[in-house]
């Protein structure tokens, strides 16, 4: 009965560090590549002022600033981050879907939420696209 015990024991362990290692090794953002998106929409909560991205490079280079983030350990729960004020990010892809992700600053850090996925640290500042000065 003990060597019973001491067996399931192990396997529970076993599939319990299974699942914990391959859940906390997802730790990169869910992006689109720059050539399947044929445009990036830029919204701001309560604004109505929208901005477009179509060049092939301005797409580029905005995929490009997302690749330089940190995870972090806070877990993104809901549709939309809760802060008071963000910038809503639709890919448009060329098989006709889209993707969201929003930004936001919170400290003079700005952050990178995609819903039910995470939260990351942006380590370049977005600005100038967010605001359409690029």
């Amino acid at each position: 009965m003990k060597k019973i015990l001491i067996i399931a024991l192990v396997i529970i362990l076993g599939l319990l560090s299974y699942i914990y290692v391959f859940k906390t090794e997802e730790t990169e953002i869910k992006l689109p590549s720059a050539e399947n998106i044929v445009e990036i929409k830029i919204s701001r909560k309560n604004v109505d002022n929208n901005i477009k991205y179509d060049k092939p490079e301005d797409i580029a280079k905005i995929i490009e600033d997302f690749q330089t983030m940190i995870k972090t350990k806070q877990e993104s729960i809901s549709d939309a981050p809760n802060v008071p004020d963000w910038f809503l990010i639709k890919f448009v892809h060329k098989t006709g879907g889209e993707s969201n992700l929003y930004v936001y600053e919170k400290e003079d850090v700005y952050y990178i939420e995609q819903p039910y996925e995470g939260i990351w640290i942006l380590e370049k500042n977005p600005q100038t696209w967010l605001e359409g000065q690029d």
